[in-house]
């Protein structure tokens, strides 16, 4: 199970992003599974950070937060980045790991029309497959619009995300409810 590291360089300040971050490792481990905390190291691509690595993208000023649009640049100039939930996602699927945790996605900024302004994570959403299980879109966002946002790039004019939530009763959840797992439809089987 991946998770990313944007949150532990910008979320927290030190030393609360860090034991965030450990904290996060050992409930899942505890969970019977293998934590993999992503993050560019020198402008490598690395999946599964030591504690030492963990600590210095707690601690550092000079980590650069990657998405889509500046990946490429981030390990060409052979810097740190913390990657974002796009990065994280296009990292986790193409390393064939099936789950991605994350806090919470970008989508659709409030005021669009004006600014255009859309997270890549919806993109990253609908290009690479793992099942992603976050808290749901951003709150500060407009999650509405985001919800029903399709790529263009997508194929498909229905909505990208497909919250499928439940409480601990089992019962539907609405759609903030704090547990989202978000899958995307079936890869397109090749003709035969």
């Amino acid at each position: 199970m991946t998770l990313e590291s944007t949150i532990i360089a910008f979320g927290l300040p030190y030393p609360e992003n860090l034991k965030m971050a450990q904290e996060c490792e050992d409930i899942i481990r505890g969970e019977g599974a293998v934590p993999a905390t992503i993050g560019i190291i020198d402008g490598k691509l690395k999946i599964g950070l030591d504690e030492k690595e963990l600590e210095q993208f707690a601690i550092r000023k000079d980590i650069v937060k990657t998405n889509l649009s500046n990946i490429a640049a981030v390990c060409a100039r052979g810097i740190w980045g913390a990657t974002s939930v796009s990065t994280s996602l296009m990292a986790t699927s193409l390393a064939g790991i099936g789950v991605f945790v994350t806090g919470g996605i970008g989508g659709v900024h409030k005021g669009f029309g004006e600014s255009f302004d859309i997270s890549s994570d919806l993109t990253a959403l609908s290009r690479y497959r793992a099942i992603v299980v976050s808290a749901g879109v951003k709150s500060l966002l407009d999650v509405r619009a985001s919800l029903e946002y399709p790529p263009a790039d997508s194929g498909t004019s229905t909505p990208t995300l497909r919250p499928r939530s439940r409480t601990i009763s089992g019962k539907p959840a609405p759609v903030n409810f704090i547990k989202n797992v978000y899958t995307l439809p079936p890869a397109p089987q090749p003709k035969q």
